[in-house]
């Protein structure tokens, strides 16, 4: 009979267990998830992690895993008074201080048609951020943040193993505006 009650007291304690743990999660999800949105913090590459990145991906070209090393940030915008498209270096206080005025801010809910097709437009700005293997070869794009032209959105592209991933779109009122002015440009 001593048996029976602890194989019985066993099973008792293990399902209590479980329907702690199922009751514990459903909680969780209810109150704090999933709602698929994303901090600017969790999505672009912080200036700190950036400098000291050292980090290993597939090169296709090499047919094997190649070490990865910054090669530094790169922004790209339609300069209206010259009528073309312009491309200046980023220095890493400047990447800061962009990285700083837009890292507490959310990804949005629900991404309209209207807000991507300010992507689709010739003038959006880009904030590229470049690695190169460390055997000085060419460099390529590990992260990108487009910036809608004259406007408050702005989207980031996720890093994923072996490539560029999907699009996290935000809103921040100026940023254009306030990012020209950051990286010193004037006459945008």
């Amino acid at each position: 009979m001593s048996a029976k009650r602890d194989l019985r007291n066993i099973i008792f304690v293990l399902s209590a267990a479980v329907l702690c743990a199922v009751a514990l999660s459903a909680y969780m999800i209810y109150y704090y998830g999933p709602t698929g949105r994303y901090l600017v913090s969790n999505a672009l590459i912080a200036p700190d992690v950036a400098h000291a990145m050292d980090y290993r991906d597939y090169a296709a070209a090499k047919g094997k895993p190649v070490r990865y090393v910054l090669n530094g940030f790169h922004f790209s915008y339609y300069d209206a008074a010259q009528h073309r498209q312009q491309r200046i270096e980023v220095d890493p206080a400047a990447y800061s201080a962009f990285y700083a005025m837009i890292s507490g801010d959310k990804s949005l809910e629900e991404v309209s048609s209207a807000i991507m097709s300010r992507f689709e437009d010739a003038f959006v700005a880009s904030l590229t951020i470049t690695v190169r293997p460390d055997d000085n070869a060419a460099a390529k794009v590990f992260q990108t943040v487009q910036l809608a032209s004259k406007g408050d959105y702005f989207r980031i592209q996720l890093h994923q193993q072996g490539g560029l991933g999907d699009w996290v779109y935000f809103y921040h009122p100026g940023i254009y505006d306030n990012a020209l002015k950051i990286f010193g440009i004037s006459n945008a």
